[in-house]
């Protein structure tokens, strides 16, 4: 299944970027794109979340933001956007935004993606995102009775 594939490729991109290897990124990235162009489905915005995740990795925070903003909040995404990938691009939003010294935003974000996984059932997810909350301080990252 193509979705499949596609979505596969963002966890590439996503794996690739965490252990440093940009770009092998970038290249999984140019191969996204070009899918989410010819695509009306939710690959665009997975596209977006890649692209986000790897400018920040290039410490270009502020495009980050703009490209995860635009993949977590976007009116015009497809009605069937997964639940699970959006809470994912909310938690790596703001994860950047807590990197770029937007301690607001970035609490308010991760709190939204917190409350997301919880709603999904993925506990996992949640303690990671309540564990950037705890980073920031200022409460938030309460602990699971």
């Amino acid at each position: 299944d193509e979705a499949l594939a596609q979505l596969a490729g963002s966890v590439g991109i996503e794996a690739l970027v965490d252990n440093g290897d940009l770009a092998g990124a970038e290249r999984l990235l140019t191969l996204l794109d070009a899918r989410a162009a010819e695509s009306d489905t939710a690959v665009r915005w997975l596209a977006y979340r890649c692209r986000g995740l790897l400018l920040a990795a290039h410490g270009e925070h502020e495009r980050a933001i703009d490209e995860l903003e635009t993949a977590a909040f976007d009116p015009d995404a497809p009605q069937g956007t997964n639940p699970f990938e959006r809470a994912r691009t909310l938690l790596g939003l703001g994860s950047v935004q807590c990197r770029a010294q937007h301690k607001r935003a970035a609490r308010e974000t991760l709190e939204l993606a917190a409350e997301s996984f919880g709603r999904l059932g993925a506990r996992l997810w949640e303690a990671k995102a309540r564990s950037e909350l705890r980073r920031i301080g200022g409460g938030g990252g309460r602990a699971e009775p």
